[in-house]
C-alpha cells in the first residue's frame, strides 16, 4: 500500500494531474506549456535536493565501509612478503605494496620498470603478450637493482588489468626474491657436476635406468662392456637369462616400493668369467617427488671378494617433500585455534579439509614448543615477525621446515588476539643446504684422507694456481698448507718443470680432455691424471698423482729379467712357454718365447690371454688325444709328454714334441712350464727308415725263396751228379776189376 501511495505522489503523477487541470480550465496552450515547464523545474529542484541528501548519506556509508576495507587490505598487504607492483600501459610504476617500496625505494612510483633492470634483459619482450592481449598472465625471472644497489634475481608472476569495457589498463605483478635459492641451486649443480667428473675418474660404477629399466646413463662400464654396449638396452641384451632375471626382479622391487636395495652379486663378463660387485639401487625421483627411474651405485670387488666383510645392507629412505610456489596463508587465535586458511595451508600440514582443522590445535604441530613462545613474544613486542624459521610436524607426523611472516591483530584494548600471516615451506632449501654441506664434507674428507696426491687448481693460459690439495700432497712437497694453497707452479717447482705443468694444465681445461702423464721429480717417478672442471667462467682442473717409483724399479728389474729370459729362450730350438688351464675350460699362454711363431705360426701376443688360435692348428685326427692328455695331466699333476701333428698355413703338415711339468694354482687353475720342439725331420727319417726296413725284408724274403728254389735244383743236380759219379765209380771199379781179371788171365 505504501508503494502505491509513493507512486501516486511521485513527480510524474503530479505532472500528469497538473496537465489535466490546465486542460479542464480551458487555458491557452502557450500559457499551459509555460506553466507545465515551470512546474517541471520546481519538481526537478525538489528531486535534486532530495537526491543530493540521499547521495551524501550513502557516500558517508560507503566511505566508512571503504575506509574499513582499506585498513583491512593495507594490513593484509603489509604482511605479504611478496613484492607487488602495478605498471600502466607505458610500463611506468603506478602502485606498490610495502615489500615493493622496501625493495625498490620510496621513489619508485613514476619510474619506468626498465630503470631497475640489471644487465642485458629481454623482459619487455617476454611480457609483450600481456599488453597485446594475447595472454592474461605470464611468469618471468629478471635481475633487478635493489634500493641498496645490490643485484637480485626476482621471480615475477604478471596478471593483466582491464577496465569495465575490457580495455587493457596495465599489469599487476607479484615477485619473490629467488637470488639465494638460485645461488644454492647453482652451488648444488656445480657440486653435482664436480662429483660426476670426479666419479668418472674413480673405479666406482654408476648407472641410471628409466622406468622400463633401459640404461640411460653409464659411468665406468664394467664386464668388458662399453657405454655403447649398454645405453638404451636392458640387462637381457648382454647378460645371461638367469643373471638378468635376478637383477630385473630387484630393480622392479625398488620401483614398486620406492625403497633402496643393497646387494652383493656376481656377473659373468664378456669372456664368461665371473666378476663381483657390491652396491645399491635407489629410486630416482622427479621434481614432484615421483619415481621416474632407478640409480645404481656399485664397486667392482672381484680382487678383494674373499677378504671383504658385509657392507651396509640398506640406505635410508628418501624423505618425501611438498613443493608449491604459492604461500600458505592462515589466521589463528593466540591459543592456537585455526580460524581460516587457504588450500595450500591444508596441503602443507596434511589437513583433509577446513573442518579437519577445527579438530586439531596448531600448537600441537610445533616441533619445538619454545618456538611458539618466542613467536608470540616478538608479535607482542613488534607487532610483526619476518622470515622467522620454525620446524613443524604435519598431522601425519612428517617434519617440515618453514619460514613465517606474520602480523599480530589486537582488540580494542590493544591485546593480541589473532595472528595472521603466511608460511612458506623451505624443506627443499634445507635439504639442498644439507646435501651441499654433506658434499662439501665428503669432498673435504676425500681431500684429507685421499690415498693419492689429490689437488684442484684454477687455470689460465699463463698460470696454474693451487686452490685445494690433499694433506699427503702437501707433505710430499715438504710444505705447510698455508705455504702451498694459492701458490702458482712457478712458486712451487723448478722453472722448466713448472712451465711444463702449466702448459699441460691449460691444455686439459682448454680442450676439455683427460690427460695422463708420467713425470720424474727429484729422482722419483709419478703418474698423474688430470681432468677439467668447468664452472661458468671459472676453469678448474682436478688431478691426482700416484708415486710409481717402486713400480718403475720393479718393472725395470722385471724387464731386465724378461730380456734375459727371452734371449735364453730364443736360443732354445722350439718354444719355451707357460700354459694355463682355468677351471671353466678357458686357457692361455701367459708367456711364450719367439719360437711360438715357428711352432704354431702365431705371435706370443695373440695367445697371451686366449690359447684357442693354437688349438686351431692341431691335426683333426690328433685333437681329441691332445685335449684328453692335457686334462689327464691336470687331474693327476703328472708330467706331460706327447707327439702330435699340426697343419700350418705356411709350413703345412709338421710334427711336434711337447714336454711340460704341471703346477696347481690357488684359484684352482693348472699351470704348465714346458717346451715344444719340431720333430718333423726325425719323424720323416723314421718313416723313411721304416720304408727301407720293409723293403729289405721284402728283398730278403724274395731272395730266400729264390735260394730255396736254387737249393732244391742244386740238391736235385747233386743227387743226379752223385748218382752219376757213383755209377762212373762203379763202372771204373768194374773196369778195374775186369782189367785185373784180364791181366790175371794173361
Amino acid at each position: 500500500m505504501e508503494n502505491k501511495n509513493q507512486q501516486i505522489n511521485s513527480p510524474l503523477h503530479q505532472l500528469a494531474h497538473k496537465i489535466v487541470e490546465l486542460i479542464k480550465s480551458g487555458a491557452d496552450l502557450s500559457q499551459a506549456e509555460s506553466k507545465i515547464h515551470q512546474f517541471i523545474q520546481d519538481i526537478e529542484r525538489t528531486d535534486i535536493k532530495q537526491s543530493r541528501q540521499e547521495v551524501i548519506f550513502k557516500n558517508d556509508q560507503y566511505k566508512n565501509k571503504l575506509q574499513e576495507l582499506s585498513a583491512q587490505n593495507e594490513a593484509i598487504l603489509a604482511s605479504i612478503p611478496d613484492i607487488i607492483m602495478q605498471v600502466d600501459n607505458n610500463k611506468i610504476y603506478t602502485w606498490a605494496n610495502k615489500a615493493g617500496y622496501d625493495f625498490f625505494g620510496t621513489d619508485v612510483i613514476g619510474k619506468p620498470a626498465s630503470y631497475y633492470f640489471e644487465g642485458e634483459q629481454k623482459t619487455y619482450n617476454a611480457v609483450s603478450p600481456l599488453f597485446s592481449g594475447n595472454k592474461d598472465h605470464i611468469y618471468i625471472e629478471s635481475w633487478q637493482k635493489r634500493v641498496d644497489g645490490e643485484k637480485r634475481l626476482l621471480a615475477w608472476r604478471c596478471q593483466v588489468l582491464k577496465d569495465n569495457q575490457g580495455n587493457i589498463t596495465g599489469v599487476l605483478s607479484s615477485a619473490n626474491d629467488i637470488t639465494e635459492e638460485r645461488k644454492r641451486q647453482e652451488k648444488l649443480r656445480e657440486s653435482e657436476e664436480r662429483f660426476r667428473i670426479i666419479a668418472s675418474n674413480t673405479p666406482d660404477h654408476i648407472i641410471v635406468h628409466d622406468m622400463e629399466l633401459r640404461y640411460t646413463t653409464v659411468i665406468n662400464p664394467q664386464l668388458g662392456l662399453t657405454e655403447t654396449d649398454m645405453l638404451g638396452k636392458t640387462d637381457f641384451d648382454f647378460l645371461n637369462k638367469e643373471e638378468a632375471g635376478k637383477l630385473t626382479a630387484v630393480k622392479r622391487k625398488v620401483l614398486a616400493t620406492g625403497k633402496p636395495y643393497h646387494l652383493e652379486t656376481s656377473l659373468k663378463n664378456k669372456k664368461n668369467k665371473p666378476e663381483f660387485f657390491n652396491g645399491s639401487f635407489i629410486p630416482k625421483l622427479d621434481s614432484e617427488g615421483k619415481i621416474n627411474g632407478l640409480i645404481g651405485y656399485f664397486k667392482n670387488i672381484t680382487e678383494r671378494r674373499f677378504a671383504e666383510n658385509a657392507l651396509q645392507k640398506s640406505r635410508s629412505e628418501l624423505q618425501e617433500y611438498f613443493e608449491n610456489d604459492i604461500s600458505a596463508d592462515f589466521t589463528v587465535s593466540v591459543d592456537g585455534k585455526i580460524i581460516s586458511c587457504n588450500r595450500t595451508f591444508l596441503r602443507l600440514f596434511g589437513f583433509e579439509n577446513e573442518l579437519h582443522t577445527k579438530k586439531i590445535n596448531i600448537v600441537k604441530l610445533y616441533k619445538n614448543p619454545n618456538d611458539r613462545k618466542r613467536l608470540i613474544k616478538q608479535l607482542i613486542r613488534n607487532g610483526k615477525v619476518e622470515n622467522y624459521e620454525i620446524d613443524f610436524k604435519t598431522i601425519d607426523g612428517k617434519n617440515i621446515n618453514t619460514i613465517i611472516n606474520a602480523i599480530g591483530l589486537v582488540n580494542n584494548r590493544n591485546k593480541l588476539v589473532k595472528i595472521r600471516g603466511y608460511v612458506v615451506d623451505i624443506s627443499d632449501r634445507k635439504k639442498v643446504e644439507q646435501e651441499l654441506e654433506q658434499n662439501k664434507e665428503l669432498f673435504s674428507l676425500f681431500m684429507k684422507h685421499s690415498p693419492f696426491y689429490a689437488y684442484i687448481k684454477e687455470v689460465n693460459p699463463t698460470q696454474s694456481r693451487v686452490i685445494q690439495a690433499s694433506d699427503n700432497f702437501i707433505e710430499m712437497l715438504g710444505l705447510q698448507s698455508k705455504k702451498m694453497i694459492g701458490k702458482t707452479m712457478e712458486e712451487l717447482f723448478p722453472p722448466e718443470f713448472a712451465k711444463k705443468i702449466t702448459a699441460d694444465d691449460w691444455s686439459v681445461v682448454n680442450n676439455g680432455q683427460i690427460l695422463q702423464v708420467e713425470e720424474e721429480l727429484n729422482g722419483r717417478y709419478y703418474t698423474t691424471i688430470k681432468f677439467p672442471i668447468i664452472q661458468g667462467e671459472k676453469k678448474l682442473l682436478a688431478g691426482y698423482t700416484i708415486d710409481i717409483t717402486d713400480r718403475k724399479q720393479a718393472e725395470e728389474k722385471l724387464k731386465t729379467s724378461h730380456a734375459l729370459l727371452d734371449k735364453l729362450a730364443a736360443q732354445v730350438p722350439g718354444v719355451v712357454y707357460k700354459y694355463r688351464l682355468y677351471s671353466d675350460g678357458q686357457s692361455a699362454f701367459p708367456y711364450s718365447s719367439s719360437g711360438m711363431n715357428d711352432i704354431y705360426e702365431v705371435t706370443p701376443e695373440e695367445v697371451q690371454t686366449d690359447a684357442s688360435p693354437v688349438f686351431t692348428r692341431i691335426h683333426p685326427d690328433d685333437y681329441n688325444y691332445i685335449v684328453e692328455s692335457i686334462n689327464k695331466s691336470a687331474q693327476n699333476l703328472s708330467l706331460y709328454h706327447s707327439e702330435f701333428r699340426v697343419i700350418l698355413p705356411k709350413q703345412g703338415l709338421r710334427w711336434r714334441l711337447c714336454d711340460a711339468k704341471p703346477e696347481r694354482m690357488e684359484d684352482g687353475s693348472t699351470l704348465w712350464y714346458g717346451i715344444i720342439t719340431d720333430i718333423t725331420e726325425r719323424k720323416l727319417a723314421e718313416e723313411e727308415l721304416a720304408k727301407y726296413r720293409n723293403h729289405l725284408e721284402d728283398l730278403v724274403k724274395e731272395r730266400t725263396l729264390d735260394l730255396e728254389e736254387k737249393n732244391e735244383k742244386l740238391e736235385n743236380f747233386n743227387k743226379l751228379f752223385i748218382g752219376r759219379e757213383l755209377r762212373i765209380k762203379e763202372l771204373k771199379d768194374k773196369v778195374a776189376k775186369l782189367e785185373k781179371q784180364l791181366e790175371g788171365k794173361k
